[in-house]
């Protein structure tokens, strides 16, 4: 079991916790303050959490993270949480990954990025390889920039095809079965493949990134032109958003997307350097941002990913860093590789680093029902998890630690 050590204000920590109104947070050092933080926040031995109909896939991936060789008895007993980041899978189908995704079956889907095409590499729970599909071109099942994905009820997995401007839905087996696109591109896509038109009001303008709700509503991030909704059947709901505006409703860059078990959506902005948290319909809520230099302001976040608790975990990719925020927006902590060795505090800069907890331009991540959250560590060409082991005790008299 990890304990805390001192803290040494003048080291650069792996990982700091800022101070915030709660007994239990404190500053901390190295990545024991992580680990520290996030068993204060997780309650019992049990990821058991109440998720409403709006609640996206990942989280209904759920259950005790398995436990370790030596843990096996039924008659140990619960003793808390040891939280450490690993490298989940470097396979060699994974090449810049840009977007995510996990199913309920806790199956996880990794988009790798190709300006002239894309794949995704389905792995298993342990990180096996279970399938790839995808090539370069125009044709349905092929990609040009493939960036963001989702996952259904169904097991179907949505890829938004950005250099193509559409989103491809594939069957568990990767079969392509529906694309969302303009109709001039609908000749080219035949039967049994469904061409759903996207209105011209709707065109979707080359930067794309996707989320599936519980009730299986399809949103699209386009940039800097809002979000799209549409049916798993194809039609076309609506889109929200002041699009190129700095409004509070508006969009820069729109990107990474998620969804909490109450199905209100989580947007990061790029170019607003914040993460915003909408109602299903696009009213704002709040908004996920770094007020001051305590914490280092976002630089560029891609990524956000919310866990049955509600924290917010979002990529702060120019800084090379994961950050975690409370429900009611407080950051709490951060990973990544510091580069100021005579920093006081959180360190005010980070650098690109290949350990575990360590990130070379961190893109988007998801978080499952098990307490895991899987991030596309994009030029390292992995995908890391941040993993809560168990800590079990041994009954008295049984031996052990």
């Amino acid at each position: 079991m990890h304990l805390p050590r001192p803290v040494d204000t003048r080291a650069c920590p792996t990982v700091v916790a800022a101070a915030v109104p709660r007994p239990a947070y404190r500053w901390m050092g190295l990545l024991s303050a992580l680990t520290t933080l996030l068993l204060a926040l997780r309650p019992g031995p049990s990821l058991a959490a109440e998720l409403t109909p709006l609640a996206p896939e990942g989280l209904r991936c759920s259950g005790l993270v398995d436990r370790e060789v030596g843990r096996t008895s039924p008659d140990d007993t619960f003793g808390g949480w040891e939280y450490r980041w690993e490298v989940f899978s470097n396979d060699a189908s994974i090449t810049t990954p840009f977007g995510v995704a996990v199913d309920r079956a806790c199956n996880v889907y990794v988009a790798s990025y190709d300006p002239l095409g894309g794949r995704i590499t389905k792995l298993s729970r342990d990180g096996a390889v279970l399938a790839t599909w995808g090539s370069p071109g125009k044709g349905a099942g092929q990609f040009e920039r493939l960036e963001g994905l989702a996952v259904d009820a169904a097991g179907n997995v949505y890829a938004a095809d950005s250099g193509n401007n559409r989103v491809q839905r594939f069957t568990p087996s990767g079969t392509v079965d529906a694309v969302w696109t303009r109709e001039s591109a609908c000749p080219a896509i035949t039967a049994p493949v469904k061409c759903n038109v996207v209105p011209p009001e709707a065109w979707f303008n080359g930067s794309l990134s996707v989320g599936v709700d519980g009730s299986g509503t399809l949103y699209v991030v386009d940039g800097a032109f809002g979000v799209k909704r549409f049916q798993s059947s194809g039609a076309y709901l609506g889109t929200w958003g002041t699009p190129l505006s700095d409004a509070p409703t508006g969009f820069r860059a729109g990107d990474g997307i998620a969804f909490d078990a109450d199905g209100n959506v989580y947007i990061a902005d790029a170019l607003l350097n914040a993460v915003r948290k909408f109602t299903r319909d696009g009213a704002l809520l709040s908004r996920f941002a770094i007020a001051d230099e305590t914490f280092v302001r976002l630089d560029a976040p891609r990524g956000v990913a919310v866990d049955t608790d509600g924290n917010v975990y979002v990529s702060d990719t120019d800084n090379q860093r994961m950050v975690v925020f409370a429900p009611e927006g407080i950051p709490l902590a951060w990973a990544g590789r510091c580069t100021d060795e005579d920093a006081v505090g959180p360190c005010p800069r980070t650098g690109i680093g290949d350990e575990p907890g360590q990130f070379a331009f961190p893109h988007h991540l998801v978080a499952n029902g098990r307490g895991e959250v899987f991030l596309a560590d994009r030029y390292n060409n992995r995908v890391q998890v941040l993993k809560g082991y168990p800590i079990w005790i041994p009954p008295a008299g049984a031996g052990g630690e």
